[in-house]
């Protein structure tokens, strides 16, 4: 949201800067931008809470975090496309974005339709761990390390390993869905 409770949503700015970034050839500017976001998607929320939220009703702060994630994600999805198209391989842009969109919508999902996803995901892991603690999953900093790699080495090969992790974690997810 650009106005999240009164305070701009920096990261959303961020991700459509290294955009720009990424037409204008700066690649290691807009990969340290991509890393940067992560920072900065976790400081306006806190602002926002600490200077606004305390005056909002809970459904203006629903609808902040709402538009955060939704303008988040557009963002984010669309660096991976356009790094692969500005690095002259489109196909990898656009694989590596749909495997992503793929990730969230398949988790989006499983949250409405797994009510017992996190039982679910824990007798994954202990089939896999044994009594090791271990997580299964492809986080927010792990996705963007990655990207944020490949755009500033301006490596299509690095995209493609995204693009290659995001549909394979998908898919174990739908094989972990049907199989427990």
């Amino acid at each position: 949201s650009f106005f999240r409770c009164g305070v701009i949503e920096t990261s959303s700015c961020s991700n459509f800067l290294v955009v720009y970034l990424l037409y204008m050839q700066q690649w290691i500017w807009a990969g340290l931008l991509v890393n940067l976001g992560i920072i900065l998607d976790c400081s306006d929320g806190e602002m926002a809470r600490y200077y606004k939220s305390k005056e909002k009703e809970p459904k203006e702060r629903h609808y902040g975090a709402y538009l955060d994630e939704v303008l988040g994600t557009i963002g984010f999805t669309s660096i991976i496309f356009f790094a692969g198209y500005f690095m002259g391989h489109l196909w990898i842009g656009f694989f590596a974005m749909f495997g992503l969109f793929m990730v969230l919508v398949t988790s989006l999902i499983a949250d409405k339709e797994f009510p017992n996803k996190k039982e679910i995901a824990k007798k994954f892991e202990e089939g896999i761990f044994g009594n090791l603690k271990g997580r299964v999953g492809f986080p927010c900093a792990a996705q963007r390390l990655l990207v944020s790699t490949a755009v500033i080495f301006s490596s299509h090969i690095v995209l493609l390993i995204f693009g290659i992790l995001c549909h394979l974690f998908y898919l174990l997810k739908f094989w972990v869905y049907k199989n427990y």
